[in-house]
Parts: C-alpha cells; sequence; structure tokens
C-alpha cells in the first residue's frame, strides 16, 4: 500500500553545508493493514521519512529528491498532496501548526465538509472521532485556547473524521498526559484491527511493547534495521537507536540474559530467579534557601477559570516536576511564574518580597519555534548570555557538548528538527545561568541519549544551586530526577510530595490523569516497596542511561 524504494532526500537548505542528506535510499514496504513502529534518534530522518510518505516531499518542501513512494500503485510526485490526504492522513509533530478554523467543532468537520459530504455524515463523523480522541468536551472550545496536550488529540481527532486507509503520526504522544498516550494507542491498535494502516514515529515507544509488532528504526538518514520489535532485542547495534523498556533495561545492566518486555514478565522472572530490587539514593543535598515564592495565583480564559489560588515555593538547589493532565494549567502556570501573562490575582516574588527579575530566571517553551530567532545555532546558545552581560565561553561550549549541538553550529535552528530544536532552545536558555529555570515538556522529541543528558544537566543545575520546576508527563524521568513533585488538578494543587507518595496514591493518580511508572507498576507486582526509577537489582548497578 505505501512503498518507498531507494527513497532519498536532501533539503534544499541544507545543501550549503551538509553533504549528508535528511534521508538516504530508504527501502521499505507498509503493507495494507500494517502497523509499524518508526523509531531512531532525534534527527535521524523520521519526520522527513514520513513527509515522504504522504507527499509534503517534494510538494511542499523543496529539495534534491531520489527514488519513488508509491501511496498504492501512484506516485506521490504525480498527484498532488490535496488527492494524497484522501489516501494518507498525517498528524504533525507539531500539532498546533494544523489548526486554523474557529472552533474545535469546526476544525473536525473541516476535513469530511472539504470530501463533500452530508451534513449528517459530517455530524456523525465528528461525534465519532471526538468520543475516540477524548476530545467531545473540548468541541465549542476555540481552536487557539487549547493547551499542547488538547491540541495533539484534536490534531487526531481531525484526521480520523476523513478516515484515510493509511494514517501517519509524527511523536503523537509527545505532548499527550499517561492516560491519554494508553487511550492514543489502545485506539491506534483499534483501528488498525478495522484495517487502517498505521505508521507511528515515536519515542515514547514503552506502549508498543505491550503488543509487539513491526519497526524500522533510523540512524542517519538511513533504515538500520527492519523487522519484528521482538528480534531487534537480539540485535545489539540496531538497539542502541531503539528505546528498550524499562524493564528490559533493569535486565541488561545487570548483565542478565533475559529481555523481558513488559511488567509481567519481568516479576515471573525475578520470582524464579529469588532476585530483589534495591533503590539507589542520588547523594545531592537538600534544598537551600527560598529563591521564589508564587501566592494565590489565580487565572481565567474564556470565562473559564484555569488556576485558582495556586501557591509555590521553589528553593535553591532543588528539581520540582508540575504534573498532570492534558488541561490543568501546567504551561499557563509557568507563563505565570515567568511574567508572560499577568495574574488574575496573586503575584510573584523574590525571597525579598520584591518581583522577581526575569534576568534571574530561564523558560523552556514547549513549542521550541516561538524560542528560536537568531541566524545560526552559535548565536541562539549565546545571545541571552551576550545581552545579559554574563558571556563565559567555557560555559557555553559545555552546553554546546552536553546537547549535542557541535555539528550544529553553523544551522540555522528553525531547519533542525524537532528534537534538535530543543535541545537548542535549552542551551539557549541556560546560557545565562538563571537560578530559577522553568522548562515546559523538556523530554518530548528527545531520543535516550538526549533524556539522559539532560537529567545530567538537571543534576548539574541543582549542585550549582538553581531551582527548577519541570511540567512533564514523562513520569519516569520526573520519578527518577525530581524528588519532589506538585500535582496539578481542578486548577489547584492537589498535591504537594516526593514521586514514591503519590505513586502510591491511586485516587491522586486518577483525578490527575496519571499512570503508575513501569517501575511502581513491577514494585507493586511483586509486593515490594517502590524503590525509585534508579532501581537495580541487589549487587548490579543503576539502570538510568544503561545501553544494550
Amino acid at each position: 500500500m505505501l512503498t518507498y524504494a531507494g527513497a532519498s532526500f536532501r533539503y534544499e537548505t541544507d545543501t550549503a553545508h551538509d553533504e549528508q542528506a535528511a534521508v538516504a535510499d530508504v527501502h521499505l514496504h507498509v503493507p495494507p493493514s500494517a502497523f509499524l513502529l518508526l523509531t531512531g534518534g532525534s534527527g535521524s530522518g523520521k519526520s522527513t521519512l514520513m513527509r515522504m510518505g504522504n507527499g509534503l516531499i517534494p510538494h511542499f518542501h523543496p529539495g534534491e529528491f531520489h527514488g519513488t513512494v508509491r501511496v498504492g500503485n501512484a506516485d506521490t510526485r504525480d498527484l498532488p498532496v490535496r488527492d494524497l490526504a484522501a489516501k494518507v492522513g498525517f498528524v504533525f509533530q507539531h500539532q498546533e501548526a494544523q489548526l486554523f478554523n474557529a472552533t474545535v467543532e469546526r476544525e473536525l468537520a473541516f476535513g469530511p465538509r472539504n470530501q463533500g459530504l452530508a451534513r449528517a455524515a459530517i455530524a456523525a463523523r465528528v461525534q465519532w472521532a471526538a468520543e475516540r480522541t477524548g476530545v467531545v468536551h473540548l468541541l465549542a472550545r476555540s481552536t487557539q485556547h487549547l493547551s499542547g496536550g488538547e491540541a495533539a488529540r484534536v490534531a487526531i481527532a481531525c484526521v480520523l473524521t476523513m478516515r484515510p486507509p493509511i494514517l501517519m503520526l509524527d511523536e503523537p504522544s509527545a505532548a499527550l498526559d499517561p492516560v491519554a498516550v494508553a487511550s492514543l494507542w489502545d485506539l491506534l491498535r483499534e483501528l488498525n484491527g478495522d484495517g487502517t494502516s498505521v505508521v507511528i514515529a515515536e519515542h515514547r515507544v514503552e506502549p508498543a511493547w505491550e503488543h509487539p509488532g513491526t519497526v524500522a528504526v533510523m540512524r542517519d538518514g538511513r533504515l538500520v534495521f527492519g523487522g519484528q520489535l521482538t528480534d531487534a532485542l537480539r540485535v545489539p547495534l540496531e538497539t542502541r537507536d531503539l528505546a528498550l523498556p524499562t524493564v528490559t533495561r533493569l535486565f541488561v545492566a545487570a548483565g542478565l540474559p533475559e529481555r523481558p518486555t513488559n511488567v509481567a514478565e519481568a516479576a515471573a522472572i525475578i520470582r524464579s530467579q529469588c532476585l530483589r530490587l534495591q533503590g539507589c539514593r542520588d547523594n545531592l543535598p537538600g534544598p537551600g534557601e527560598l529563591l521564589m515564592r508564587a501566592d494565590g495565583l489565580t487565572y481565567a480564559r474564556d470565562r473559564r477559570v484555569v488556576l485558582d489560588g495556586v501557591t509555590v515555593r521553589l528553593h535553591r538547589g532543588e528539581s520540582v516536576a508540575l504534573v498532570g493532565a492534558n488541561g490543568a494549567g501546567k504551561t499557563t502556570l509557568l507563563r505565570l511564574l515567568a511574567g508572560l501573562i499577568p495574574p488574575l490575582r496573586g503575584h510573584v516574588v523574590g525571597a525579598d518580597n520584591q518581583p522577581f527579575l526575569r534576568s534571574r530566571l530561564g523558560l523552556l517553551l514547549q513549542n521550541a519555534d516561538h524560542a528560536l530567532f537568531c541566524p545560526t545555532v552559535r548565536q541562539e546558545v549565546a545571545y541571552s548570555a551576550r545581552q545579559l552581560a554574563r558571556y563565559d565561553p567555557d560555559w557555553l561550549h559545555e552546553l554546546h557538548v552536553r546537547f549535542a549541538l557541535e555539528a550544529l553550529l553553523h544551522r540555522p535552528p528553525l531547519s533542525l528538527s524537532d528534537g534538535e530544536k530543543r535541545r537548542v532552545a535549552l542551551a539557549a536558555m541556560l546560557g545565562h545561568r538563571p537560578d530559577v529555570v522553568l522548562l515546559d515538556e523538556p523530554t518530548a522529541g528527545q531520543d535516550v541519549l538526549r533524556r539522559d543528558a539532560l537529567g545530567a544537566t538537571l543534576t548539574t543545575l541543582r549542585r550549582s544551586g538553581v531551582a527548577v520546576l519541570l511540567a512533564t508527563h514523562d513520569l519516569a524521568f520526573a520519578a527518577e530526577h525530581c524528588p519532589r513533585w506538585l500535582v496539578l488538578a481542578g486548577g489547584a494543587i492537589l498535591a504537594d510530595g516526593p514521586p514514591a507518595a503519590i505513586l502510591d496514591d491511586a485516587a491522586t493518580l486518577a483525578r490527575a490523569h496519571l499512570l503508575p511508572t513501569a517501575i511502581a507498576r513491577l514494585a507493586a507486582t511483586l509486593g515490594v516497596p517502590y524503590p525509585g526509577e534508579g532501581a537495580i537489582f541487589m549487587g548490579s548497578t543503576p539502570i538510568s542511561g544503561s545501553r544494550e
């Protein structure tokens, strides 16, 4: 149904500096009713390969195209994108870029209306897609006032209303809360069972291992592995670009030969071999003096109260995770703390009760495109440091290395992949050494190596006395690197405490649309206390950063 034959593409903007094509000589066949996981490191060519599948390349993105991509019997170069859209539904990495109608309901109706369907059929499809993606309560909402996760679900619903035989999704779960991620994968499996071919590019691949299927692994623009997902476990070279399940990494780190891919399998092996889980302490100093205080923050939008009397304390040298469902107000709270929007009531001050200086603060936006504006990556990373007279070439070089930017320094930031853009934006935000760092979904779009590098950066920041507030849906990352969690639900702080206590509180998890991590579920299955995400078997080494 979808066939790549010697497909290669080099972006026009890349030719002046880079010899390597974004995609090089890919041969890949996606048969009818297939379910294909497309994975690989950040910048490996996944998004480019998918854009070749729906005709955006070469019709929209200029560059050097070789080989063929066929949808059915048609060459994508011979059909306009509008015709291909009926055959290949596409969900972009930045889902909000797909939304342009006034309301969510009109957005969902746009596709079937352009297909010429009758009004009753359009209404039926809108209701069906809204129910499947959990956005019924958003139908009357403005598309301009959605959270990142809400925009992601709406974008997926819009594509579903057109009932395409092939569905391609580029990092669809990056901005979704844990419950929404589980629902998305259930929906994709259901659609696939009904005959829809699904191609999904993802870094958050843990759900894929629950029902292993076919995988294609990209590296440096080339297809380096194609086959059954479970077979990839036995090919060490290729699995370096494939995120292994948490329980698998637990056994890899211990040097054990078994490769369980889910909690039930892991628990059975642990019991049979009388293994014992053990936690690891981070040995970092506890929180220091108060740096930022927010009291009674209240904010409303479209006559809807988003936050109601929220109070936050951030101390020197602490890392705090802000977790909750899509639309809970996490991004709004970060923007209030950063002074980007004014509260209806409440205030944000420093330890001296004076307004907190923006020069002491760094904010990573959810959409990195909104933060990048310099001609080159090198200039972008150095911009805030130069503007605030805090230029330190050694620190900037450390940021280049830590976030793997050395090969990208000459590139325009907006020409990079989404994951690369986020790394640039994070490095640029840290360039002037802020005292308080606010991060909005920093692990979104990041592969295992970059996720581990971010974790190491958080440790460095904590040791140097920086306060970090991290809004995230990646609960495993939050539990490993944030000793304190703030759970946001219903416009208020529902819980404030250590991750172990929150992960053990079923009522709080349910209200906040959170799910226990794999290690937490493993501990519960074994009937032992949650050891933390840095769990090891007695006498082995931590799983953090372990590779096949």
